[in-house]
């Protein structure tokens, strides 16, 4: 039995179009609410824990 997000997919990967990994980068960002930051130095980037201050 096929799903309804199985059916779906298709049209989901045609209307985002893009980089997959663009696509997981931005999802972590929108849970984590600013809970997390990125620093890039050096062309070396990290994803740690805000300072909640």
């Amino acid at each position: 039995m096929v799903t309804v997000g199985a059916l779906l997919l298709p049209v989901g990967l045609l209307a985002l179009r893009g980089c997959p990994t663009c696509w997981t980068i931005g999802l972590v960002q929108t849970v984590s609410r600013g809970r997390l930051e990125r620093t890039c130095v050096d062309g070396r980037c990290e994803l740690r824990v805000a300072d909640p201050t």
